[in-house]
């Protein structure tokens, strides 16, 4: 199975767009990588921000819930506090064990032991994380010691998320249109860059169709002058073009005219050896009817006679060649001997002349 070989313009479109895909994709990757982290690091200062009011709030708690003999828990720190809206989330580890709320717009939900276990994972490997909690999302977490107490407050990463989606969205939509967008003006660009070699296409291809072999030939196909501007690369190769058209031209006229000299020559030659070979064979027929001629003499003229024979069939040989070069036709005919036959010479070397001469009468008329 063969492949079919890609085009010029192929090549470049796929070129320059590939080359520009790579470029818009490393801008978008390094675009969305800088604003997520400017905007994690937007949480972190709100995280801890946050952090510094509801670690005071444990303190304060704890301080009470010692004196009263109460359980310290998240819940309890958050009673009664509307500092922070929807989505702020508290757990604490206390001698008295762990808890954990997140504030929803109808009042908190506790968290759940292995939500809990989870931020416990989470911030121990780093104080200040990101964490999944199951049926939560994603949380922006950090670490606080408030005594013996250990405090972790977070907040929702839902608007960096939806941000991020919404820059990516962004990004993804003008990536493709400014490509597709890309693609159209290449084409249109390299299919008119290119127009000057389908030209120079077309003006070889119908150049070689004429029958360039033989006859006259006069190349009058050429590269249109528009595409053949020398100060274009393209243009440059259509101007070559032109001249070397116009060179196998001339060097066809030239080859048209020797011939054509050829042929007149070759024409007016064997015309002109037509009346002595005639006469060489007139006067041999008319000297071997003397009886009285030694046989030496007689084979002599035999051999001449038999020579000229065959100098006559050469030279009518090309005499037909030349003409059919020519271009003209055969026109055959009979010739009628009656007249020459009437006409005999009342001697006999007249006779014996006119004999020889009706022997010859040509059989084609031109």
């Amino acid at each position: 199975m063969t492949h079919r070989p890609l085009t010029l313009q192929t090549r470049l479109m796929a070129a320059v767009i590939g080359f520009v895909s790579l470029i818009l994709i490393i801008v978008a990757v390094i675009t969305s990588a800088t604003l997520g982290q400017a905007l994690e690091g937007r949480l972190q200062d709100q995280v801890g921000t946050t952090a510094s009011q509801t670690t005071y709030l444990v303190a304060n708690q704890a301080r009470v819930s010692a004196l009263s003999g109460e359980p310290l828990t998240a819940k309890t720190v958050l009673n009664g506090q509307h500092f922070q809206g929807p989505g702020l989330l508290l757990a604490i580890a206390s001698p008295d064990g762990a808890s954990g709320v997140v504030v929803t717009p109808d009042g908190t939900a506790d968290l759940t032991d292995k939500q809990l276990l989870e931020i416990n994972d989470a911030v121990k490997a780093a104080p200040n994380t990101a964490v999944a909690l199951e049926g939560l999302g994603s949380f922006r977490v950090t670490v606080r010691e408030a005594g013996a107490v250990a405090v972790v407050t977070g907040l929702p990463r839902n608007e960096v998320q939806s941000t991020m989606a919404q820059l990516l969205t962004v990004i993804a939509l003008a990536t493709l249109g400014g490509l597709i967008l890309l693609a159209l003006t290449t084409a249109v660009t390299i299919r008119l860059s290119l127009r000057p070699l389908r030209a120079m296409a077309g003006t070889a291809t119908r150049v070689a169709n004429q029958p360039l072999d033989r006859g006259e030939v006069t190349i009058t196909e050429r590269v249109p002058a528009s595409e053949a501007d020398p100060r274009t690369e393209t243009g440059l190769l259509g101007a070559s073009l032109n001249k070397l058209l116009d060179h196998v031209n001339d060097s066809l006229a030239s080859r048209q005219q020797n011939e054509e000299r050829m042929r007149r020559f070759v024409a007016d030659a064997s015309h002109e050896l037509r009346t002595p070979l005639a006469s060489i064979r007139g006067y041999s027929e008319l000297s071997l009817r003397d009886r009285s001629l030694p046989e030496t003499t007689q084979t002599s003229l035999e051999r001449i006679q038999a020579q000229s024979l065959r100098m006559t069939r050469l030279v009518e040989d090309l005499l037909l060649l030349a003409r059919l070069d020519e271009g003209q036709e055969l026109v055959h005919g009979s010739v009628d001997l009656t007249q020459l036959a009437l006409e005999g010479s009342p001697t006999p070397a007249r006779r014996h002349r006119s004999t020889a001469g009706a022997s010859m009468s040509p059989r084609i008329r031109w």
